[in-house]
């Protein structure tokens, strides 16, 4: 439909059939335009940014209604990557072997490879609202049992971020509604936990950032009370000399984009609760000969480094 305006002595007609005409292949707005001047002005060029929010407009409400840009910055990805290794997907094709496993949250500013400048394959990823570790989680034992056991990570990363929604939300008297409010409220107990600590910090956005620090590190805890992450470590510590999967307390600052280590003694923490969570010794290890570290297949074990039975 033509479309024709006036400005200043301006005749411009552009003929268009609607916004998304002016959209190329990789959705950047694009203008045909034919014009001819009435007097002494060219282009009106707030006519021609009216005209171009207007199909940014309708590009954004094609967006919402389908997802073709997501393909279209994928092959862009991929053509970007085998641009600077022309290997890289067939190294991807032939399986993964990373050396760290990173449980953070699920929120979306957050992004582990990223963060970490790692690529694809470099990292196994779980992720959650507010990073919880929690033992009746069929989906994160999941990951943890196959990363530990079969990936054989050496390292696990438990990464927290300020402005957590689900830490902010524990510290609120409000019902979140199920299941929300039940996975919140493993963050409350970490509030029962250090409740004393965290009421004598007035600033509320303060006690926020505490927190999320004070979940990081029980959820850390709650990593090393498992078996499958015991078992590792005390094999591991008797062949190479020491215990991995190292496990590692960080938080994230959206704010200015660093990662923060916190002040962790996995040890010093394990040593309060042995008598409680310590299901294997070294002295089970006795006799060991080097042989390859064996997977639990089921319920009877023929070692007695993968019995959780007292002897």
């Amino acid at each position: 439909m033509p479309l024709a305006t006036g400005f200043m002595g301006l005749c411009t007609v552009l003929t268009i059939t609607s916004a998304s005409a002016f959209l190329s292949n990789s959705g950047v707005p694009r203008f045909r335009a034919h014009s001819r001047s009435c007097g002494r002005s060219s282009f009106n060029k707030r006519f021609i940014s009216a005209l171009k929010a207007t199909a940014d407009k309708e590009k954004e409400i094609l967006d919402r209604k389908h997802i073709e840009h997501v393909f279209a910055a994928n092959r862009l990805w991929a053509d970007e990557m085998t641009k600077t290794d022309q290997q890289f997907f067939t190294r991807q094709n032939a399986g993964q072997s990373p050396k760290y496993l990173w449980i953070g949250c699920s929120d979306a500013r957050v992004p582990a490879n990223e963060l970490v400048g790692l690529n694809p394959g470099e990292v196994y990823v779980h992720r959650n609202v507010a990073n919880l570790v929690v033992n009746t989680d069929f989906n994160g034992m999941s990951v943890l049992q196959y990363a530990v056991e079969f990936l054989e990570v050496e390292h696990i990363i438990v990464c927290g971020h300020y402005q957590c929604g689900g830490v902010k939300a524990a510290l609120e008297a409000t019902d979140h509604a199920s299941p929300l409010e039940n996975w919140i409220r493993n963050i409350r107990d970490v509030v029962r936990l250090h409740q004393d600590m965290l009421l004598a910090i007035p600033d509320k956005a303060t006690r926020q950032r505490r927190l999320v620090e004070l979940n990081v590190v029980e959820q850390c805890i709650n990593v090393h009370k498992l078996a499958v992450v015991q078992r590792r470590r005390l094999f591991t510590r008797v062949r190479d000399g020491f215990a991995y999967p190292r496990i590692h307390g960080v938080v994230f600052d959206p704010s200015v984009g660093e990662l923060h280590r916190l002040k962790w003694d996995p040890e010093q923490h394990a040593d309060k609760m042995q008598d409680v969570y310590k299901l294997y010794d070294i002295e089970a290890m006795a006799g060991y000969n080097g042989e390859p570290y064996e997977k639990r297949s089921g319920t009877i074990w023929r070692k007695s480094l993968y019995n959780r039975r007292p002897a």
